[in-house]
């Protein structure tokens, strides 16, 4: 009996504990024209834009960024010729933020899974944002959706000066008795007693302070979008192999020994115990960086894809760090 309660407990603690891990928090847009980035960083590609009063519901938070799903009004990307009548045809397809490989993926969909279309840009259609899919917005433009809104500062209003009171004037010094008149003759009046008040001071005029002018947010740098080379444009494929998976290998950029009939120059190895180079992938993708990075060891993440007549699969390089030169 008391080791039935201790694994009732234990399940019930598993339970609990991923319904807490998996709440998320509701969150209030704060400003105007707020942006939604690919990445926590504010010079990625910017995906969308949302406004004050609008509710996002965040995974996550990174440093100064939470991750949120993107509103529906959103619009992502994926490659059209991997969708097939509104469903997606392959394992694994990537969403970017962008019409075009240069851009960074946001999210994912699976083999069978339905898309929305929402239009066409040459080889990429742009779609509604699905499920598995996430953006990143800054914290200062956000507050906790159960939190009271803050009201708006009110303007400052001028206030009126004080109205000085007036100053106490002297008494008029005393003038001698003048002598009684002489019998028969007119009374002498003195001259009357003119008593000018002090002036008083205008009001003062307070003006309004003014809000700041708004923070506009640089815009983001971005490298130039890459073409879609030759060799894998969609009547070069095979039709029975899975293609645009993602992959994310290391090795060494060599030069293909044989250029003719081989989908690119390039070619990555990998030594094996005897010290032979053996290739394990053809690799595209932009030349000047390729070429720099020739004949050192890479680290190279992208998709692959079959090409007939190919012996190994084609490498579309977009992310390409180098390392040493290896001789």
């Amino acid at each position: 009996m008391n080791r039935f309660r201790i694994c009732l407990a234990v399940c019930l603690t598993v339970l609990l504990g991923g319904a807490v891990a998996n709440a998320r928090t509701k969150l209030r847009v704060t400003g105007d024209r707020v942006n939604l980035r690919a990445l926590a960083d504010s010079t990625s590609e910017i995906v969308g834009q949302v406004s004050t009063g609008d509710i996002l519901m965040a995974d996550s938070a990174d440093g100064e960024w939470f991750a949120v799903s993107p509103p529906s009004e959103t619009d992502v990307w994926v490659y059209r010729e991997l969708v097939v009548d509104g469903v997606v045809a392959v394992t694994k397809l990537r969403v970017r933020s962008g019409p075009g490989i240069s851009y960074r993926p946001v999210g994912r969909v699976t083999r069978g899974d339905r898309v929305e279309e929402r239009g066409v840009q040459g080889d990429w259609l742009k779609i509604a944002p699905p499920p598995d899919c996430t953006v990143y917005i800054h914290r200062d433009f956000v507050e906790r959706a159960d939190a009271p809104p803050a009201a708006p500062p009110e303007a400052a209003r001028p206030k009126p000066a004080p109205t000085p009171s007036p100053r106490p004037q002297p008494a008029p010094a005393a003038r001698p008795a003048a002598p009684p008149p002489a019998a028969g003759s007119d009374p002498v009046r003195p001259p009357p007693v003119r008593v000018t008040p002090p002036p008083v001071a205008a009001p003062s005029r307070v003006e309004p302070r003014r809000p700041p002018p708004p923070t506009v947010s640089p815009a983001p740098s971005r490298r130039p979008p890459m073409r879609r080379p030759d060799a894998l444009q969609p009547d070069r494929l095979v039709d029975t192999r899975v293609q645009g998976v993602g992959a994310e290998v290391e090795g060494v950029l060599r030069r293909a020994v044989f250029v003719w009939r081989r989908p690119s120059r390039y070619r990555l190895v990998k030594y094996d115990a005897a010290g032979r180079a053996v290739t394990k992938y053809y690799v595209v993708g932009r030349d000047a960086e390729l070429a720099a990075a020739l004949d050192r060891r890479v680290r190279i993440e992208g998709e692959t894809y079959w090409v007939q007549g190919a012996r190994y699969p084609v490498l579309l390089a977009e992310n390409l760090t180098a390392a040493e030169t290896v001789p």
